[in-house]
């Protein structure tokens, strides 16, 4: 969002960031953005409940326009709907793709109701229509497909995958690893960023781990050659995936294998990235033991609830008992996810 509104200050965060809202969010300035596909996570009702108390405009986009969330949005500015379709999975596959574009789309009406952004509308226009060209050219292409298929076989064993990305800008890693945990069953997934080259190489791991690099971001390019440059001289084997740039041979050179793939601005590169890892998921599922016919593993979220009443200390110790049962404590001191894939940006 941040080409969009070059000169307002963005925040992107989950509803436990915020202790107290009368002190965190100015009612008469701030806009907060509710993203939620089900509108049924608890976190995202209390806090929506929290913001209408407080007076602070708001607004939902999400699958359900009648959800418990929807319904406490709808008092302020009121409910976008995505038209996505069900899921079958806590981690999203159409509905990912379908939100950022709403969330872009709603951006854009914004910016065309503001003076002197007749450019910056034109220039993002241009861009949203490059997008289904780009992954039309990706899908269709063959090697993408062979690239799947062929890392994947070499990682079959495999108990824990990470995938290394720009993860507080693109930030595709995220649903990425979830999608291929749920895909494959046996394996845990993590999502990392460049900035934690250091914490990531102190970290024990088999030669049959999966490692995915997401070089597709233009401005921390060169965090990323240096992260990939780290992993080589450990001898840490891992996978890449790149576009066009002035280090494809360098990253050639680290990486088991790479893929290049079309190039979007990075704001909008999740629009490739994501489809290419969803892609990557189905393939890393039958790698793992998994049928084309089987359903994704049913990992239930906790923090889903209807109607919820005096939830404010309800949902952290859920999430913590969670994520301490599933996950390792390092995923939750230095990762922190948050389960599924609702959030909100004010």
């Amino acid at each position: 969002m941040e080409p969009f509104f070059p000169t307002v200050n963005l925040l992107v965060a989950t509803p436990q960031d915020f202790t107290d809202v009368k002190t965190s969010i100015n009612p008469d300035r701030d806009l907060v953005i509710m993203l939620s596909w089900s509108g049924t996570t608890s976190d995202m009702i209390d806090f929506a409940g929290r913001l209408l108390r407080h007076h602070v405009l708001m607004v939902g986009i999400t699958e359900k326009p009648f959800s418990d969330m929807a319904l406490v949005v709808r008092k302020s500015a009121g409910v976008i709907p995505v038209y996505s379709g069900e899921e079958v999975t806590v981690a999203p596959l159409k509905s990912a793709l379908c939100m950022l574009m709403t969330l872009d789309l709603f951006c854009l009406s914004i910016c065309v109701a503001t003076p002197g952004t007749t450019n910056t509308v034109a220039d993002r226009i241009r861009e949203l229509l490059s997008i289904p060209g780009h992954m039309d050219t990706l899908l269709g292409n063959p090697d993408v497909t062979s690239f799947c298929e062929q890392i994947v076989a070499a990682s079959r064993n495999s108990v824990l995958h990470y995938i290394v990305d720009a993860f507080h800008d693109v930030g595709s890693a995220k649903i990425g690893a979830l999608n291929l945990e749920i895909n494959a069953w046996t394996s845990l997934g993590n999502a990392v960023d460049f900035s934690e080259q250091p914490l990531f190489m102190n970290i024990p791991m088999a030669r049959e781990d999966f490692v995915l690099v997401l070089a597709t971001s233009r401005h921390r390019l060169d965090e990323a050659v240096r992260f990939m440059k780290s992993l080589h001289e450990q001898g840490r084997p891992f996978f890449a995936v790149t576009y066009l740039n002035r280090e494809v041979e360098e990253i050639q050179r680290f990486a088991r294998q790479v893929i290049v793939i079309p190039k979007l601005p990075d704001h909008f590169q999740s629009f490739l990235d994501l489809p290419l890892l969803m892609l990557l998921g189905f393939y890393f599922g039958r790698a793992h033991g998994r049928q084309a016919g089987e359903m994704p593993r049913n990992m239930a979220k906790s923090v889903t609830a209807g109607r919820t009443r005096n939830g404010n200390d309800r949902s952290f110790p859920i999430f913590w008992m969670t994520w301490t049962a599933n996950r390792t404590i390092w995923d939750w001191e230095c990762i922190r996810w948050s389960p599924g894939p609702d959030l909100y940006a004010g």
